[in-house]
């Protein structure tokens, strides 16, 4: 069973005069978060940084009652090329440098060493834990605020060690400052912890964790099409990803067979129909084989509707969509896991309900992954399994539509060419037939049966109903195939990943890699998205 994962920020002043009260503060909000959690089935990983005072605190707090941290750095961390011995003076570690006013500078040591353990264990991913840059410049002051609304935005609730003063408008990016993002335009729940007592002041907590919540819902649905582990241990996401793909594969063949059949089972009961319009009534034996022919037009149209309704009531559809949708975001996930951010899984942007979902997968990947393989070797891995199984998934699928599309457009175009003639004949024999009443009487439409009777009604009756109905059954074999789309678009998406392929093999650091992997997954979950939106529209949703 999938476990959702709740994100907890945090954020809080650097200076404290009772630091232990505001330690013990934070731990018990921790634990109370963490069990509010675990009521909604769900467990909490903490996002903070790791300047001194009270980020330190509650990084510490959480370590101590296993709690997973991850931590994002407004600035890096710079070594020496020679010693490997980090550079104090810039960069993050000169945050830990006191400069009082006409005093001379002293290195916070002991609060260094703390956080730079923290770092490291990151670092390595202890316990789960990831490491991070803040997005954007890291540069004074800009790179404290984006880092608190990184955290922020990032996160299911916020932890912030506040003394309740607005932010100074010479100084970005403190407490208040995120605070205010929080309350203002995230509207997320808060816990405000007094930077000076340690007292509690929930906001908006009942919103944290809620089992009702449109992100969990879909990870009890997935959990549903996973079923039962077959072991008590944990599950990985391999495992969660063979187990998607079967299911969306029985899924997609029992919804596309059942979709086909349906298809031709109303154009053929509407073809005999056809032949019931241009067969004699008259006698017993006529009136017979129409009592026969309506029996099995209904046989057809009932068959088509059980078949309908059994998929209705199975979910056939929602299932594949769901199944597949999850299984390819699981793909992508654990082929990009050395790139990608856990924390900020693409999907939320496009599917928020699927949010959830990829932050667990993300995380799980993450600690998956063999971190004695440097960054090259991940890039290598990266271009040979993903880049080329995509490569090949859309260079077979695309020549499959292909074909599709040529058969299903050749029935529809000739079908359709023709179905204006004998609709314009069928018209012409009525109104000459009109003539004749006219000229000569009722007498004229009671003739007796003969050959040349049951080719006119073939031609008046059951062409104008058979061409059009063969170009509509192309047509709709077409759509439920999805082969235009794919055809185009799958060509579109091979070029694509052609060019990233040659691209990213020659790149030569860690971060430009990073972001031509993130552009490219960014690419293959808007065709992800393009796909569910089109079978859901070939569904009847």
């Amino acid at each position: 069973m999938l476990t959702p994962r709740f994100i907890v920020g945090f954020t809080g002043h650097r200076h404290l005069d009772k630091p232990e009260p505001i330690a013990a503060a934070i731990r018990t909000a921790l634990e109370q978060l963490r069990e509010q959690a675990r009521a909604a089935g769900g467990e909490i990983e903490l996002f903070t940084s790791i300047a001194y005072g009270a980020d330190t605190l509650a990084v510490e707090a959480a370590r101590g009652l296993g709690i997973p941290v991850h931590l994002v750095l407004p600035k890096p961390i710079e070594t020496d090329n020679d010693t490997g011995a980090v550079q104090l003076d810039q960069n993050f570690p000169s945050d830990f440098w006191d400069k009082p006013d006409g005093g001379q500078k002293t290195f916070r040591q002991e609060d260094w060493d703390r956080a730079w353990k923290q770092i490291q264990d990151a670092q390595h991913g202890i316990d789960g834990g990831t490491l991070r840059l803040v997005r954007g410049v890291q540069t004074d002051p800009e790179c404290y605020y984006d880092t608190g609304i990184q955290i922020a935005q990032a996160s299911d609730v916020i932890i912030a060690v506040w003394d309740g003063k607005d932010s100074d408008e010479n100084k970005l990016g403190g407490t208040a400052d995120i605070v205010a993002h929080v309350r203002t335009e995230l509207n997320r729940p808060l816990l405000v912890i007094d930077a000076v007592s340690g007292a509690l002041h929930p906001e908006h907590l009942e919103h944290f964790a809620s089992i009702s919540e449109v992100q969990c819902r879909e990870i009890s649905k997935v959990n549903e099409l996973l079923g039962e582990p077959k072991s008590q241990g944990i599950i990985e996401t391999e495992a969660i990803f063979t187990r998607l793909t079967s299911t969306a594969e029985t899924e997609a063949g029992n919804f596309r067979s059942g979709l086909i059949r349906t298809i031709f089972l109303h154009g053929l009961a509407t073809i005999i129909a056809g032949f019931a319009a241009i067969m004699p009534d008259q006698g017993i034996k006529p009136v017979a084989v129409l009592m026969v022919l309506a029996l099995i037009e209904f046989i057809l149209v009932f068959v088509a509707w059980r078949m309908s309704r059994a998929h209705a009531q199975r979910h056939t559809h929602e299932r594949w969509l769901r199944a597949r949708f999850g299984a390819e975001l699981v793909r992508g996930l654990r082929a990009g896991s050395p790139f990608l951010d856990p924390l900020e899984p693409q999907v939320a942007r496009h599917k928020p309900r699927w949010a959830r979902f990829a932050l667990m997968i993300g995380l799980m990947a993450r600690r998956e992954q063999d971190r004695s393989k440097t960054w090259q070797k991940r890039r290598t891995d990266y271009v040979n399994e993903r880049l080329a199984d995509q490569l090949g998934y859309f260079a077979k699928e695309q020549q499959k539509a292909s074909t599709h599309m040529r058969q299903t457009q050749l029935v529809a175009t000739l079908a359709t060419g023709i179905s204006p003639m004998v609709v314009f004949g069928a018209l012409g024999y009525k109104v000459w037939h009109l003539v004749e009443i006219g000229l000569h009487g009722d007498d004229v439409a009671s003739a007796s049966f003969s050959w040349v009777l049951l080719g006119t009604k073939v031609l008046v009756l059951f062409l104008p109903i058979f061409f059009p109905l063969i170009a509509s059954i192309a047509s709709g074999l077409r759509a439920a195939l999805d082969a235009t789309r794919r055809t185009h678009r799958y060509d579109e998406m091979t070029a694509r990943l052609q060019a990233t392929r040659a691209v990213i093999s020659n790149l030569k650091t860690e971060s430009a890699t990073r972001r031509t992997v993130v552009a490219t997954e960014e690419v293959l979950l808007d065709e992800l998205i393009e796909w569910d939106l089109a079978e859901k529209q070939n569904g009847g949703h």
